[in-house]
């Protein structure tokens, strides 16, 4: 996967399930959560990034939240493709939730230092969901990468 920025073509080395509108800083900030993982003093590579959720309509908001509640859906969710940039026009959503794993030994990333690594690059992380998956998000502008 590729993204355009300042400095021209930059590479993702992770897919996506689907094509999704996903703020280019968010894209940047999953890639140095996979960089970080994958270095050697760390996993040494093998580690694959799984976005679980990322854009959502305003209609998939309120099926999330009947099932699992306003409690834990927001109603102001930065799932939601909202995010308009005025020069371009351009709506993003600024969050994702995401796995990473471990392929070498087919096992996740634990979540807790999934969550750690992700709050080095992210501007909001959240880890307590019982899926195990991390919630980040860039709301300040992704200022981190």
């Amino acid at each position: 996967m590729y993204y355009e920025d300042d400095g021209g073509t930059q590479r993702l080395d992770f897919c996506l399930h689907e094509l999704v509108r996903i703020h280019p800083s968010v894209l940047k900030s999953l890639q140095a959560v996979r960089d970080w993982l994958n270095s050697p003093e760390h996993y040494g590579g093998g580690v694959r990034i799984r976005v679980t959720d990322a854009a959502r309509t305003e209609a998939d908001n309120e099926v999330l939240a009947d099932r699992l509640g306003w409690n834990v859906v927001s109603r102001t969710s930065k799932h939601l493709v909202t995010t308009i940039e005025p020069e371009s026009g351009r709506a993003w959503c600024l969050a994702v939730d995401f796995i990473a794993i471990d392929t070498a030994e087919g096992e996740r990333v634990p979540q807790d230092l999934l969550g750690a690594v992700a709050e080095m690059f992210f501007d909001w992380v959240s880890i307590d969901y019982a899926d195990g998956h991390v919630h980040a998000d860039n709301r300040n502008g992704g200022r981190r990468v």
